[in-house]
């Protein structure tokens, strides 16, 4: 059993790195003094690289903390009719849109479902556990470049394969058997702990390929190296986030839920218009997968987007998406439905086209 101090490392991960979120959620009298409290702790108890760096994060809310403010540009409701407009030509349920500009929420509106609910973030999860691994990195509990052999006693090839390349989804573990286990999970029949337990491939290939298991694997190296569930150590990354009893059973991979603004809000200001921070994986096109994201590098700055889907009929159907565009704009939706990829493709190129008119 982990002692007391260890605990209460391990759920300060979250609130290590990114507790300045706190400042800009709502909350009466007891919550924000819960919030000083653990902001106290904070300093008492972390090395002083992680307060400098939490901060800093601190200044930067100091501009975009408040109600949304309506904007003069006609874009924020061009995005907004771009989508509903799409939303209900693919007969989406329960869809849902938040706009950010310089990180603070400008609009923000939803059709069957009340703004502010919690919505499943599927695969945008990863994100989230992405973080959780970079603030251990920052305080020195893990390394990028630690081997599986030591972080899961892998034994041969699968052994050398670094931290980092869990994050990058650039390990060389081909396939995603989580795809066929994930209904089995749903029903009860284990969760994402069961991948650290499946064979390893005796001569991975180092190169790009998504999966899942990464992020399931990436799940069970926080838990080794805290002590503590996956769902307690990363508590506080985004403080609103948490597991969705819906869909729990699938933790670091894509089982979290969080209300959409706040989502939004974290996208925008740990990604936003920033080049990346820790290892990265270059895929075709200059793209690249960093901490849970894609990105770009465009127009003298850096976009970042990532799709999640959960779509295993009978069982949940939930997409969500989060878009980072030039000129500090930022978009976060969320709809209770799967439309196909095409479609998805097709409201890409009309946000796009929104914002090709100045």
């Amino acid at each position: 059993m982990p002692s007391g101090d260890e605990r209460k490392g391990a759920q300060a991960v979250g609130l290590a790195r990114f507790f300045h979120l706190r400042a800009c959620l709502p909350g009466d009298g007891v919550e924000r003094a819960a919030y000083m409290e653990g902001e106290i702790a904070f300093k008492r108890s972390f090395p002083m690289p992680l307060l400098i760096r939490a901060l800093l994060f601190v200044a930067l809310l100091i501009g975009v903390c408040g109600p949304a403010v309506a904007q003069d540009d006609p874009r924020a409701e061009a995005l907004r009719d771009v989508f509903f407009d799409w939303a209900e030509a693919e007969q989406m349920q329960a869809p849902e849109i938040v706009i950010t500009r310089d990180g603070a929420p400008i609009l923000h509106e939803a059709q069957g479902v009340e703004p502010g609910t919690p919505r499943l973030l599927a695969s945008l999860t990863k994100s989230l556990t992405a973080q959780c691994v970079a603030g251990l990195v920052e305080e020195g509990r893990l390394r990028w470049d630690a081997p599986m052999s030591d972080l899961l006693g892998w034994t041969g090839e699968a052994g050398a394969i670094p931290l980092s390349a869990l994050v990058t989804q650039s390990g060389g573990l081909r396939g995603d058997r989580t795809q066929t286990a994930m209904p089995g999970w749903l029903e009860g029949q284990g969760d994402w702990r069961l991948v650290s337990q499946w064979t390893r491939p005796l001569h991975p290939e180092p190169a790009f390929a998504y999966s899942n298991e990464n992020y399931a694997l990436l799940g069970t190296v926080i838990e080794r190296v805290t002590g503590v569930p996956f769902e307690r150590a990363c508590d506080g990354v985004l403080p609103s986030a948490s597991p969705s009893e819906q869909v729990a059973t699938f933790g670091p991979m894509g089982g979290w839920q969080a209300p959409l603004q706040d989502y939004a809000q974290f996208h925008a200001l740990l990604y936003g218009n920033r080049p990346p921070e820790g290892p990265t994986a270059d895929l075709d096109g200059g793209a690249i997968y960093g901490l849970g994201m894609y990105g770009r590098p465009l127009d003298g700055g850096w976009i970042w987007w990532h799709i999640g889907a959960l779509c295993i009929p009978g069982q949940v159907d939930t997409t969500s998406y989060a878009l980072t565009l030039p000129g500090g704009w930022g978009l976060a939706l969320a709809a209770d439905s799967c439309p196909d990829f095409e479609a998805l493709a097709a409201l890409d190129r009309a946000f796009w086209e929104v914002m090709s008119h100045d």
